[in-house]
Formats: C-alpha cells, sequence, structure tokens
C-alpha cells in the first residue's frame, strides 16, 4: 500500500543539557546537533526506514535549508512533494535533559500560510495513496479539508492528533485510526473519552500513556506493556510510534500485532539521540 504524510518540515536544533533551566537562570549547552524535522517529516522518514512507499507533502522556504529538507528524504526512501514559498523555512529549537525528557520550542510561521489548494498541487499522487497520515501541524480549516477531501475517496485516514487540538464532532467521525498521547487524548472529548469518541465512530483509539503503558481501545479496553529501555532521548519518540502503527495498516497486519511492532520502533528511537538520526530501518527491529 501506499502511503502520504501530509505535515510540518524545517531545521531542529538540539541541544543537551544537565537540568531545564528555572526563571532568570542561564545555562550551558553539552553540545550542539542540527537535521531536519518536523513531526510529519520524522513520520515519513520513520516509513522510508521501515521499507513503506511513502511520500510526504510539506511546505519549505526559498533558503538553503530548504534543499537539506528535500535531500534527507530522498536519502531515507520518501518521495518529496514540496511546496516552496519566499519565506524561511521553520524552525524548531530542542533541549533535552540527562534524563531524556525534551521541552521543544517551535517557529511555524510558514506552515502557518499553507492552504489547502497548496496541497492539490499533488493531486494526482493523493488519488494514488492508500492511506493518510496527519498531525495537528497545519492550520485547523486545511487539515479539516484534508480529512474531507481523503474522506470521499474512501482512503484510510490516521491522524496523530499533535499538537493538542479540540477537534470538531463531524471530522473525529471520519477518521479511521487515532493515535494520541494521554494530554492530546483529553482535548477530543470532555468525559468518557475513549467511549465518547467511539460511539462518535472512531474505531480504533491507540493512546501512547509514556513509560506505562499503550491503551488500545476498540469497543473495549487492551494494554501494552512498554519495553524497558536504557532511554537516551525521548525526542520523535511519538513520531516514531506513529511510524511502526502506520507500517502495520500497510502490511495488513493484526491490530495487536501492529501495536507491538511499534512499541518496539519507539523503544529503539529513545535509545539513540536525535529524532531522526535514531529512527530505526526494519532490520534493526528485526534483530
Amino acid at each position: 500500500m501506499k502511503v502520504l504524510v501530509i505535515g510540518l518540515s524545517g531545521e531542529s536544533v538540539f541541544l543537551n543539557v544537565d537540568h531545564f533551566n528555572n526563571i532568570g537562570e542561564t545555562i550551558h549547552t553539552k553540545n550542539r546537533f542540527v537535521e531536519p524535522g518536523g513531526k510529519g517529516y520524522n513520520q515519513a522518514i520513520g516509513l522510508g526506514r521501515l521499507g513503506v512507499d511513502v511520500s510526504f507533502i510539506s511546505i519549505v522556504g526559498n533558503d538553503s535549508y530548504s534543499k537539506t529538507i528535500k535531500d534527507v528524504l530522498v536519502e531515507n526512501n520518501v518521495k518529496p512533494l514540496l511546496i516552496k514559498k519566499d519565506s524561511l523555512s521553520d524552525y524548531a529549537v530542542i533541549v533535552t535533559d540527562k534524563t531524556g525528557e525534551n521541552h521543544v520550542i517551535v517557529d511555524s510561521s510558514l506552515s502557518s500560510t499553507i492552504t489547502f489548494s497548496d496541497i492539490l498541487m499533488f493531486d494526482k499522487e493523493i488519488q494514488e495513496c492508500d492511506i493518510i497520515l496527519l498531525q495537528n501541524e497545519y492550520p485547523k480549516d486545511v487539515l479539516y479539508s484534508i480529512i474531507d477531501y481523503y474522506y470521499k475517496l474512501g482512503k484510510t485516514i490516521v491522524l496523530n492528533p499533535a499538537p493538542r487540538l479540540e477537534l470538531n464532532e463531524e471530522y473525529i467521525k471520519k477518521i479511521d485510526y487515532i493515535i494520541p498521547n494521554e494530554f492530546e487524548l483529553t482535548s477530543l472529548a470532555k468525559d468518557h473519552v475513549y467511549e465518547t469518541l467511539y460511539n462518535k465512530g472512531l474505531k480504533h483509539i491507540i493512546c501512547t500513556r509514556g513509560s506505562k503503558d499503550v491503551c488500545y481501545y476498540n469497543g473495549s479496553y487492551h494494554y501494552f506493556e512498554v519495553e524497558k529501555v536504557n532511554v537516551v532521548d525521548t525526542t520523535g519518540a511519538g513520531d516514531s510510534f506513529c511510524s511502526g502503527i502506520v507500517y502495520g495498516i500497510a502490511n495488513n497486519m493484526d491490530i495487536f500485532d501492529t501495536i507491538r511492532f511499534a512499541i518496539k520502533v519507539s523503544a529503539y528511537k529513545i535509545t539513540k539521540k536525535g529524532a531522526i538520526s535514531g529512527l530505526p530501518y526494519l532490520a534493526d527491529i528485526k534483530e
């Protein structure tokens, strides 16, 4: 099956510190690392490394870094479908402490300008794909237009609702799989969240709950233990998990096996530094 990812891309700067600074406190980084990133970007790379036939639609600026964004996609078996505008590419700073936890600051000024018409520049590729993977990185009206369009085509829609954002009930029921963390899940319904979303038509709810477990709800609750590993960097853990889930869907795997596979993908990632540099290849997971 062919997968299409639509999402943010830009330059990511990683800083490692002993601890996060308090108000008024200046601290020094131990090292600095730069690579392209963005939730959608990371997820597309993750799928490419797992051997999935994947394309990626994103908006980039006219700066020199847009070439790096494209080159890294190609190097990782992702077909780049890039909308270029006269601006600077998006930018993020990720600060990671000695426990592997991170704080993220994003400048997504360019992504805020994208329109559904921009995305339809690649309508041929949209039509050819079987599965679409989305996040909340683009304006809500653009997200809704994409969901509407793909829903009418009868394709499989997977949403990673990050960053946290409330969604209109009309669009929730058009999503096939939703992959939030606990914080993001609470924005989707007020009470009895799993049951409420299921009753609204969302049949596959896969919630990552940090180091506790993964909860899957399809009318009943199923819990999956996470792998116990030496945590180096949690940046991109959720993105790698999403890639693992979509890999399973694209390969017609049983949903329980799909979740177990995604847990392994995410566990591998957090043992490595960086968001993209730590993403596994299929051979890594098979080992």
